[in-house]
C-alpha cells in the first residue's frame, strides 16, 4: 500500500466492470452495471483509460518505491490476455525507477496454460476464489455450461501450480459452509494453499423477494439474504479454524488474513485489511470507464469521486468526499465506544452496521459484532502465548 497526503492508499481496478461469466447468488457487484451505459456493458476498459490510470498511478508514488496494481471484477480475465499484455507494456513504459507489482482476483474459469505462463513471466500474484470442496463451492456459484464452477476453478488452479505461479485463495464464508471450517481448511491444504482469506458474506434483500441485492441508499424494507452467515456461526467458524490451524501445526506455515490482523494488533502494527482499520476509503475502486469510487461496497452515485480522464487522479484521492467517506468508520454507537475490543475490530465494515430491528435512527453496531467478540475472547489468550512464548509453548 502506498501513501498520499499522509494516508495509505491502493486502488482496485475493475477492467471488465461487473461483467462475469458466472452467476454467484451472493455476488453484490453484478447489479452495478446500472452505472454503465448499454454500450459499455459488453466491453472492457479502453486503452485510453488504461494508459491514463497507469501513468497517473505511477506518478503518485515516491520515486523508487514499489507501485502495486490490483485487478478485480466481475471477472477481469474476460478482458483477454492482450489487455493485460498492454497493461504490462504501459507499466514498463512509465515505471522509471519504480518496481511494479500486479495482483489479480479471479474465479479461475478462464485460466489457461497461456495465461498462467503470462502470470509467471510477469510475476502476478493470483487470488483464486474457492469456497471449499465441490458441493460447497457449487452451492451458490453457478456457471452457464456443462462444466461446473468447481471444475473450472480446479482446472485454473492446476494451471497455476504447474507453471509455478504464486497464488492465494479467497473463501467466502456463507450460510452453507459456515459450519465446515475444518473441512474447508483441510481441502485447501491438500491443494497446496498456504495463504487464505475468509470473507463473511453479509447481504440484504428487499422484502419483495427479488434476487437483486439491496443498494446502500435504498429505503424499502429488507431482509437478511439467505446466503448470509449468521453472527453466532461466523464467530464459531473463526475460532474453530484458529484451533484447527494450531492443532495441525501450521503456525508459521499457513497465513490466514484474520489471524494476521489479530497478531498485528497485538504487536502494535497497522491492520493488514480494511475491515480492522480505523479508517475507510484506503482502496478506492476504478471502474472500466474511468470512474473512481470510494470503496468496493459503495460503488454508487453518491460516492463517485469523479473520472480520471476529466480530473487528475491525485485530486480525486485528495478530495473532500473521500475524506468524508474515510471518517464513516469512526462514527460508532456507544456500545462500540465502550467495548474492550474496539481497538482491534474498529467497529467492522460500515456496510455491516445495521439493525435487525430495522431501526432507522442513530448508529448501529455491526451485524457481526458478536462474531468478532466471540473469536477475540477465545483466540486472544492463545495469540498472546504465541507472540510471547513462541509456537512451541502453546498450551
Amino acid at each position: 500500500m502506498s501513501k498520499l497526503a499522509g494516508g495509505a492508499f491502493s486502488i482496485m481496478a475493475k477492467p471488465a466492470g461487473p461483467r462475469c461469466n458466472q452467476c454467484c447468488e451472493y455476488c453484490f457487484y453484478r447489479e452495478k452495471d446500472f452505472l454503465l451505459s448499454e454500450k459499455a456493458k459488453n466491453l472492457r476498459m479502453s486503452s485510453t483509460v488504461l494508459r491514463s490510470y497507469i501513468e497517473q498511478m505511477i506518478s503518485l508514488i515516491q520515486d523508487g518505491d514499489e507501485v502495486r496494481f490490483t485487478w478485480q471484477g466481475g471477472e477481469p480475465l474476460l478482458c483477454g490476455i492482450d489487455f493485460f499484455e498492454e497493461a504490462v507494456e504501459l507499466q514498463q513504459q512509465f515505471k522509471g525507477n519504480h518496481s511494479i507489482f500486479n495482483a489479480l482476483q479471479t474465479n479461475g474459469s478462464l485460466i489457461t496454460t497461456t495465461f498462467a505462463r503470462f502470470f509467471k513471466r510477469n510475476n502476478f500474484l493470483i487470488g483464486l476464489s474457492l469456497d471449499g470442496p465441490e458441493f460447497i463451492h457449487n452451492y451458490y456459484r453457478h456457471g452457464f455450461g456443462e462444466v461446473s464452477t468447481y471444475q473450472q476453478a480446479m482446472h485454473g488452479l492446476e494451471c497455476l501450480k504447474k507453471e509455478g505461479v504464486e497464488f492465494n485463495v479467497l473463501v467466502t464464508v456463507n450460510r452453507v459452509n459456515q459450519e465446515s471450517p475444518e473441512e474447508i481448511y483441510d481441502f485447501l491444504r491438500a491443494q497446496g494453499v498456504t495463504y487464505m482469506q475468509f470473507i463473511p458474506i453479509v447481504e440484504r434483500q428487499p422484502l419483495s423477494g427479488k434476487q437483486r441485492l439491496l443498494e446502500m441508499n435504498e429505503k424499502e424494507p429488507w431482509k437478511i439474504a439467505p446466503w448470509s452467515v449468521t453472527p453466532k456461526e461466523f464467530g464459531n467458524f473463526l475460532w474453530r479454524l484458529f484451533r484447527h490451524w494450531l492443532e495441525r501445526g501450521d503456525l508459521g506455515k499457513v497465513s490466514i488474513q484474520t489471524f494476521e490482523a489479530l497478531a498485528a494488533y497485538k504487536m502494535g502494527y497497522g491492520a493488514p485489511v480494511c475491515v480492522f482499520s480505523p479508517l475507510c476509503g484506503q482502496t478506492p475502486i476504478l471502474e472500466m470507464n474511468g470512474d473512481l469510487f470510494c470503496c468496493d461496497h459503495y460503488v454508487e452515485t453518491p460516492w463517485r469521486l469523479g473520472n480520471i480522464l476529466e480530473e487528475p487522479l491525485r485530486n480525486l484521492l485528495e478530495s473532500r468526499k473521500l475524506s468524508d467517506f474515510s471518517r464513516l468508520k469512526s462514527i460508532l454507537p456507544q456500545q462500540c465506544k465502550s467495548c474492550s475490543i474496539l481497538n482491534w475490530c474498529q467497529g467492522d465494515c460500515p456496510k455491516h452496521r445495521f439493525s435487525l430491528s430495522h431501526k432507522k435512527d442513530g448508529v448501529n453496531e455491526s451485524y457481526l459484532c458478536k462474531s468478532y467478540r466471540y473469536f477475540y475472547q477465545h483466540a486472544s489468550p492463545l495469540m498472546d502465548q504465541i507472540l510471547f512464548f513462541g509456537k512451541d509453548e502453546i498450551s
